[in-house]
């Protein structure tokens, strides 16, 4: 498996961790010196302070179903 191919496996590890709020998985993806970066002009954020956030928007979103591609799909070439 290239390191390309591996990249796609986290992220798809990600989004179906995410999609099924299994928050436990996300939290071992992220790094523990994460620091995830939006561009709404708040800069960085820390690996807790996304994951309260990855809660809350799972919380008050009602399905995930179809929303996301998986990773191997040609939607992610």
């Amino acid at each position: 498996m290239s390191g390309a191919e591996a990249g796609l496996v986290v992220a798809e590890r990600f989004f179906r961790s995410f999609e099924s709020g299994d928050f436990q998985t996300l939290e071992r993806i992220l790094a523990v010196d994460a620091k995830i970066w939006h561009n709404d002009g708040n800069g960085e954020q820390s690996r807790a302070d996304n994951l309260e956030t990855l809660k809350l928007i799972h919380a008050n979103i009602e399905s995930y179903a179809g929303r996301f591609p998986t990773a191997m799909s040609a939607a992610w070439r």
